[in-house]
């Protein structure tokens, strides 16, 4: 299977897939790990006498590459073998092995390039299922996935300001390294049993476990490295901005006290303790499902703690179906693979006015899942947003001998009629159902912080920290379909199965958090900088309290660097070859520069991600892009 694979912009990659995993041999006769025997030419001329006419009329190239392994195989002597001996006796097919791929692309570009077809789109693969197997190690590796470049922004801000700083550059290579090797798809849960699917798990764990100490480690040391050069009093914190954004954030320090604290783009704000308010806190049990409301929405539960109504008070809107069986935020549990769905059971509920927001807890129950579910639904005064922290406790009933059984929803069934469905990925933004190539499921994509249904007057977006595959219109028991999408703006997060947890040895119960935040908003998600939003709450602002002190610093506020031009700084970090450093970018390009507080223009070329010259290379408008700052 040979085609383009082009983006939106035009950009083209050339694909080769196989559709016999890693027997692409065994059509032509050949095997991983069959012994050669004499008989094996024999054998492999049958195959192709079979074969080779099925390929001369479906097949329009003379090149055809092949996978020939199994998992977790050495180099197999017996396939070259065989090749060996094939080759010796005829002259057409040959069979090479390849030290460079790169060699058949080659050929296909030059004699085929205006033959080989273009496809757009998602390819969204059922291994996107295989993470979720064990959620709370998926949102475990996302936190530390979202914090590593955070620590490599400051480590290098700190580098810079101070010559002895060490950068902790083999550090930082250690835990990439070990969170791309916990994204290889060894999760352990296709055909494989016992108890190397286990060690599998083991290993995934160290991973994350190793990144994510890194990623904290480095964090604070630069973090406290910088502070220690701001000017200050007794009394004061520093809250640190590590997006490129400048924001107005709610900061919640020691002793109730809180405020609104507005942080310049990658930069800090000092503030003063004693200048914040202290408003106190007032908590009440509710007796039933509570109303709770600011300027912002309306927001009503139901008996089981999910949310029965939403009203966006500026649009006089209902955000939710009401005609859906669901609320939004209400978890779905089967036990049975999509025969029954079971619900929370009655909730307790206490609200919380008072600094600046006001906070319900839910406290649920699942009998047959055997989970204790605390729910916390926030509604900031400031802010246009309803923040969701979902955790459950003991899930016993993912433990089990019969996988494939149970699966873990959370429902948001909005209402918005004549939607787009739209998913950000990892840069792009698709099309639920409509950017897909074919060749795959349309049930699902694996969104990455924030998707949306929206109309041309008015949407809803989700944006999403812990989990990342979502379906729209309904819950699709068939996770292989394709065509029956629905058109509906009901969003269902799928966010755990039991695939993995009949091999844990000893296993007796599960704790899971999966948080969202919900906003809306009239236009569309560009005029309503979602992404933004989304950017803001999957990276929150840093406090750090500093000591009385002098300091190189100004002692209010300071950018350390601003980007004009609009894109999202995805990473700061120092040059590979320690020549200045290396910024990384996400948007679209609208004459970029790179500018420090003080207003110096930074000196910036465009470089490939690997760090060298484009060297006369074209340039997307669009996507990522790599800059040298020196």
């Amino acid at each position: 299977m040979v085609f383009y694979w082009e983006d939106k912009d035009g950009n083209r990659i050339l694909v080769w897939a196989s559709t016999q995993y890693g027997y692409g041999g065994a059509s032509f006769g050949l095997f991983p790990n069959n012994r050669f025997v004499p008989e094996t030419v024999s054998n492999m001329e049958t195959c192709m006498a079979r074969h080779l006419p099925l390929m001369e009329e479906k097949y329009p190239y003379d090149v055809w590459l092949l996978a020939c392994y199994d998992d977790n195989a050495e180099p197999d002597l017996e396939v070259t073998n065989s090749i060996q001996a094939w080759n010796a006796k005829w002259e057409w097919p040959k069979f090479r092995t390849l030290g460079d791929p790169g060699e058949p692309f080659r050929i296909l570009r030059e004699k085929y390039d205006g033959k080989i077809p273009v496809i757009r789109g998602d390819l969204a693969g059922g291994w996107y299922q295989h993470p979720i197997t064990a959620a709370e190690l998926l949102a475990q590796k996302f936190e530390a996935d979202r914090l590593l470049p955070t620590a490599e922004k400051w480590s290098s801000v700190a580098a810079v300001l101070d010559e002895n700083y060490e950068y902790p550059a083999v550090d930082f290579r250690r835990a990439w390294d070990h969170l791309l090797f916990n994204d290889e798809h060894s999760y352990g849960t296709s055909g494989y049993q016992g108890r190397r699917v286990y060690e599998t798990w083991l290993q995934h764990r160290d991973w994350i476990d190793r990144a994510q100490a890194t990623a904290q480690q480095e964090n604070a040391a630069a973090l406290k490295a910088i502070a220690a050069k701001i000017p200050a009093q007794s009394g004061n914190v520093a809250v640190f901005n590590p997006s490129a954004l400048d924001r107005r954030e709610r900061v919640e320090l020691s002793g109730g006290r809180w405020g609104l604290v507005d942080v310049p783009a990658f930069g800090y704000r000092v503030v003063d303790e004693k200048t914040l308010p202290s408003d106190g806190k007032v908590a009440r049990s509710a007796s039933q499902p509570p109303v709770i409301e600011n300027r912002f929405y309306r927001v009503s539960f139901g008996e089981n703690g999910a949310m029965a109504s939403i009203i966006d008070k500026e649009q006089g809107r209902e955000l939710l179906d009401l005609t859906n069986p669901y609320g939004a935020n209400e978890m779905i549990y089967t036990k049975d693979n999509h025969k029954t769905f079971l619900v929370p059971e009655k909730a307790e509920f206490q609200v919380v006015t008072g600094c600046g927001q006001t906070v319900v807890t839910v406290k649920t129950r699942q009998q047959d899942l055997g989970a204790e579910m605390v729910q916390t639904i926030t509604l900031p005064d400031h802010e246009k947003r309803i923040d969701i922290d979902n955790r459950l406790y003991h899930a016993k009933d993912m433990f089990n001998n019969r996988r494939y059984y149970r699966y873990l929803y959370f429902a948001f069934p909005f209402a918005v009629e004549n939607c787009r469905r739209l998913c950000h990925l990892n840069g792009a933004v698709a099309e639920y159902a409509k950017d897909a190539t074919g060749h795959c499921t349309d049930v699902y994509m694996a969104v990455n912080e924030w998707c949306c249904a929206e109309n041309e007057d008015h949407g809803v977006a989700l944006m999403m920290l812990d989990s990342q595959l979502m379906e729209y219109d309904h819950i699709h028991p068939d996770k292989t379909d394709f065509g029956d999408a629905g058109e509906g703006s009901q969003m269902f997060a799928y966010v755990a199965t039991d695939w993995l947890q009949m091999h844990l040895a000893g296993g007796s119960h599960l704790d899971y958090q999966f948080r969202y935040s919900i906003t809306s908003y009239t236009g569309n998600y560009e005029e309503a900088c979602v992404p933004q939003t989304a950017e803001r709450y999957a990276n929150p602002v840093q406090v750090v309290a500093l000591s009385e002190q002098t300091g190189t610093l100004p002692g209010d506020s300071y950018s350390f660097l601003r980007v004009d031009g609009g894109q999202r700084l995805v990473a700061l970090k120092r040059a590979d070859d320690s020549n200045g450093l290396i910024a990384r970018l996400y948007g679209r390009e609208q004459g970029t520069s790179f500018v420090t507080g003080d207003g110096k223009v930074l000196a910036a070329e465009r470089v490939r991600v690997d760090e060298t010259p484009l060297a006369g290379a074209e340039v997307s408008g669009s996507g990522f892009s790599t800059y040298r700052l020196g």
